[in-house]
């Protein structure tokens, strides 16, 4: 047996009882039957007018309703009577005076699993007003104790994955100390926890069912295949990772624990392979015309120099090999031996004619 939803809190007796007691799309087959509580009508209108009563002790109370769904594994029945009496135990192990606070038992028998719903006033007929901490994992514990006390099939329960919740940071302890409230990440981890207390549920059913608790959450996965490689959460604006939850609230710790992700779609790897360049073969890149310039001019210019601009050709004398041996090379004489000295050139007389001369000559980068 399982919590099927976390507890809810409202401000319509009327509308609950209305969606409890009808036939609709979820109960197509058997519609909701009242079996027991502390109330005496058979009707919505009725039922909502005696816990209404009670509510109007303390019209302050913006939400007095409270509602919670117990379920049995698929293929297990209990007669109504017993379904009385183990919503009895739990009312009182939630922490209620069924004395003073009414409450109604309406049992779905459907064959996706037999379950009942337990509406409540929060207001007592004494004025008294049921306030409950951390129900939803105070609920999800009790009916392990409720599975023993009764001979129930046993379901796995919370307990396994208690040890690898995140403990709250200091900041967010000193938070809940002042606000006397639950910090987002225990309202995320308690929340998660009553979702998958049910026991296997699919990815959009349990993306569903945090969202109507203003809860979004969103899986991480590859571009290319597909392939979920983590998921966050989102509560009250404040985003967290599933592993800064804890090793259990990590896909794959949410996975073992019966997140079902069967019915994602898988993404086929649309993009383009990577072709490799095609690269010729020697023989056509040898063939290939080169396109560098072979001189700076004709780079410069972007056409070949003109001929009058261009090297000649070299002379074949120059470029033949010679395959012949090499001349021998005669002894090296002076040119004046054997005859007497030059003597040195004559000084001319007219030395106007010489600076004239001289005159002519100019230095190639001085001044000029």
């Amino acid at each position: 047996m399982k919590s099927m939803r976390r507890v809810s809190r409202g401000r319509s007796f009327l509308g609950l009882m209305t969606y409890l007691l009808r036939r609709d799309a979820e109960h197509r087959q058997q519609p909701g039957v009242p079996i027991g509580g502390t109330v005496c009508g058979t009707t919505a209108r009725d039922i909502a007018r005696e816990l209404r009563s009670a509510a109007q002790q303390r019209p302050d109370i913006i939400k007095p309703v409270w509602h919670q769904a117990l379920r049995l594994p698929q293929g297990e029945r209990l007669p109504p009577l017993t379904w009385c009496r183990i919503a009895e135990v739990f009312m009182e192990e939630m922490g209620f005076d069924t004395a003073q606070q009414p409450y109604a038992v309406v049992l779905h028998d459907d064959p996706q699993g037999q379950h009942i719903h337990i509406a409540a006033s929060r207001v007592g007929m004494d004025g008294r007003i049921y306030l409950g901490q951390n129900e939803n994992l105070r609920a999800s514990r009790l009916v392990i104790e409720l599975e023993k006390r009764f001979g129930l099939q046993r379901t796995p329960g919370p307990d396994a994955h208690v040890n690898q919740r995140r403990r709250p940071t200091r900041r967010e302890q000193g938070m809940r100390q002042r606000t006397g409230k639950a910090v987002p990440r225990e309202v995320l981890q308690d929340r998660i926890d009553a979702v998958l207390a049910v026991g296997p549920v699919a990815w959009d059913d349990f993306r569903d069912r945090l969202a109507a608790d203003g809860i979004s959450c969103l899986l991480n996965q590859s571009p290319s295949t597909g392939r979920v490689c983590g998921i966050s959460f989102s509560y009250g604006g404040l985003p967290f990772k599933g592993s800064q939850l804890g090793k259990a609230y990590a896909i794959a710790g949410l996975q073992k624990r019966g997140l079902s992700l069967v019915s994602l779609p898988v993404r086929e790897d649309t993009s383009p392979a990577p072709e490799a360049a095609a690269m010729p073969a020697p023989t056509a890149m040898a063939e290939q015309p080169t396109t560098r310039p072979k001189t700076l001019v004709e780079a410069i210019l972007g056409h070949p120099p003109p001929e009058s601009l261009q090297k000649p050709a070299p002379r074949p004398a120059d470029t033949a090999a010679q395959t012949g041996p090499l001349p021998q090379e005669e002894p090296f004489l002076p040119a004046n031996e054997g005859s007497p000295p030059e003597s040195p050139p004559a000084v001319s007389d007219n030395m106007e004619a010489e600076e004239e001369t001289a005159c002519e000559w100019r230095p190639r980068f001085g001044p000029g």
